[in-house]
């Protein structure tokens, strides 16, 4: 249980927070939150559980179906998410995430009714449009529910969303599919996130921004374009951060886009084999991880800069090994676990790494530095990363011995990614100690 500190909140029609009411009502907001995450992950993921029936009922290819799933939702979701993370900055955060999801979750449903590929390529390029703007108002928004030493762990909890979501599609997806058909699976995807929307409109409320920043002293005005550009490209540690959290995103969404399908090519195991394989590794396994690794790096960070980022990089350069087993082992049984150690291993990484990114930005640009690296994330990450593992096994011949080879390129980004964590944290290190000595 969180033990928040007293927030004195300053302005018209502000009350001061009280220790008790600020941790009740700041884990009611971290649980709504986790459970709206959980339908952005389902509703982002749907066609990695439904790749193989899409791409067999619209006769396609492996780097067409990369395209249709994550870089369709990764170009629409960079054009959105720095403009939305901007308008975060400014308007109300809770309004803001309301009509987000209700506008996400709608489509997804109509993903379901499409009767041509280019119309399920537009409703999902509208899913990734208005799911650009979730994760900077909902990050900026946890920022200012929990003080600084204990934003790892509610990160930590918020990504749980991440493996709830994803395991969640997986495991239901499959079984709806193979039952009732992929529409049906994206039916079922979309429902529960017009009921969340609604639970956030009518029960969130807006904190003050920065009120658990002892050295935000007076409200400041939202930045300007340029002043973004100086909070990133005049400081090397958080450049730093946001590429080893672009890196690491590209490597993770190819696997996890294409490991059902390797699964099913290489291993001959059932659709709702893979999906449940998956289930477990993005959910329960993932879930796990991101429950135990919050608390474990606030407890080793101490709030220190040089040290953040190092629990990421640690992390990222053990998965390296666990993915080279899911690829490389003999059977289908030693695949599927190296599956799950693979799962634990991106819920140890997730919240530690996009959590450095919100450490180094400050409090009145949180929402737009979070645009940042969902943009770069998404476009390159999620967006190119899948495709080009698309491309690269569909120009080896696009069998279960072509994906292989994509997969274990794309896990050897993780390499320069737990390099740049690791420079991101010794750069800020070396700023803040140069400040206490000036």
């Amino acid at each position: 249980m969180f033990m928040l500190v007293s927030a004195s909140v300053s302005g018209a029609g502000q009350d001061r927070l009280t220790q008790s009411r600020a941790t009740a009502y700041s884990l009611y907001a971290l649980s709504l939150l986790l459970a709206t995450y959980t339908m952005h992950a389902v509703d982002r993921s749907a066609p990695s559980v439904l790749l193989e029936p899409i791409k067999a009922a619209f006769s396609l290819t492996d780097a067409e179906m990369g395209a249709l799933g994550p870089l369709t939702h990764g170009i629409a979701f960079a054009l959105t998410t720095l403009p939305v993370g901007m308008l975060a900055d400014r308007v109300n955060r809770v309004r803001l995430i309301a009509a987000i999801v209700g506008v996400w979750s709608g489509l997804t449903m109509l993903c379901g009714a499409a009767s041509s590929v280019w119309l399920l390529v537009v409703a999902r390029f509208g899913v990734g449009a208005a799911e650009g703007g979730f994760n900077p108002s909902a990050l900026s928004l946890l920022t200012d529910y929990f003080p600084r030493n204990q934003r790892s762990t509610a990160l930590g909890i918020f990504y749980l969303g991440t493996a709830f979501g994803t395991g969640g599609i997986f495991l239901v997806g499959s079984v709806v599919a193979a039952n009732y058909g992929w529409r049906a699976a994206f039916l079922v995807a979309g429902l529960p996130g017009l009921l969340l929307a609604i639970l956030v409109l009518f029960t969130l409320r807006e904190p003050l921004r920065g009120g658990f920043d002892p050295k935000l002293t007076e409200a400041k005005a939202a930045p300007s374009i340029r002043e973004i550009g100086n909070e990133v490209f005049r400081r090397p540690a958080l450049i730093y951060a946001i590429v080893a959290a672009t890196l690491s995103v590209m490597m993770v969404a190819s696997f996890y886009h294409w490991t059902a399908s390797y699964l099913i090519r290489q291993y001959g195991v059932s659709l709702e084999q893979a999906g449940m394989s998956m289930a477990v590794a993005t959910g329960l396994m993932q879930a796990i991880a991101s429950a135990i690794f919050g608390p474990i790096t606030d407890r080793y960070a101490g709030g220190r800069p040089d040290r953040i980022g190092l629990v990421p990089a640690a992390v990222l350069l053990a998965t390296i090994p666990i993915g080279l087993c899911v690829l490389y082992a003999p059977n289908a049984w030693f695949a599927i676990a190296g599956v799950l150690a693979f799962g634990f291993m991106m819920g140890a990484w997730l919240a530690q790494g996009f959590g450095t990114v919100l450490f180094l930005a400050r409090p009145q640009m949180r929402g737009s530095v979070a645009g940042v690296v969902q943009l770069l994330a998404n476009l390159v990450g999620n967006g190119l990363g899948p495709t080009i593992a698309g491309l690269v096994s569909n120009s080896l011949g696009g069998n279960a011995a072509s994906l292989r080879w994509a997969l274990l390129y794309v896990l050897l980004l993780n390499l320069p990614a737990a390099f740049f964590f690791m420079l991101a944290s010794r750069t800020a290190g070396a700023a803040e100690k140069g400040q206490k000595l000036s």
